[in-house]
């Protein structure tokens, strides 16, 4: 979290530095968010003798806040962002239904690099780091028994590409990107988490 802090301490103070001639943009939205790896996230709900082998986490989506702090003769921009994911899964296990439900909580910087501006849209590529915030990973049962795992922090990166586009009157920020949500700070056989996520910001200045 130090990491993050230090960064968005710096971005404030180009802000109030340039403030002036800076044009502050905050986008609000969301979007979908397909979880890619490990397996046993991602594969279809699984129990051998009560122990659980898959949680199934297929239908996810996510919310998040975004702002941008655009810099006069700066190539790039800087953006703070605020996510947050849900996961969920439904099936069977041991010949009985179960509901899986995992959160992640991530608040990063982002770095986007604007080229080749068309008419009503502005492409970009970018990078990120993020201090992400899983929940606890529950598994319901019928009888309405709860399994559930500790919560933990990670630092993670993503990368991706994104447009600004304008439909008169309102700007929207759509956006692809990969993230890894458990780049650093793994525990001794922890696997990668890993997703792929599309969202549509709506954007305000």
């Amino acid at each position: 979290m130090k990491y993050i802090s230090v960064i968005l301490f710096l971005f404030m103070l180009l802000f109030i530095q340039s403030a002036d001639a800076q044009l502050l943009k905050i986008g609000v939205g969301g979007g979908l968010l397909s979880l890619q790896s490990p397996n046993y996230y991602t594969n279809n709900i699984s129990l051998t003798n009560g122990n659980v082998d898959a949680y199934g986490l297929k239908n996810n989506y996510q919310f998040g806040v975004e702002a941008k702090f655009n810099l006069p003769l700066f190539p790039i921009t800087p953006v703070a962002f605020i996510n947050y994911g849900i996961l969920k899964g439904t099936g069977s296990g041991d010949y009985t239904g179960y509901q899986t439900s995992l959160s992640i909580f991530s608040i990063g910087a982002e770095a986007e690099y604007f080229a080749l501006p068309f008419p009503f849209m502005r492409p970009y590529v970018a990078l990120n780091i993020s201090e992400n915030n899983f929940g606890k990973l529950e598994i319901e049962a019928p009888s309405g028994a709860t399994l559930d795992s500790p919560t933990l922090s990670r630092l993670g990166g993503g990368i991706g590409i994104g447009a600004e586009i304008t439909i008169p009157p309102v700007d929207f920020d759509l956006s692809a990107k990969y993230n890894v949500f458990n780049l650093v700070g793994k525990n001794s056989g922890e696997k990668s988490v890993n997703a792929f996520s599309v969202s549509l910001m709506l954007l305000f200045q």
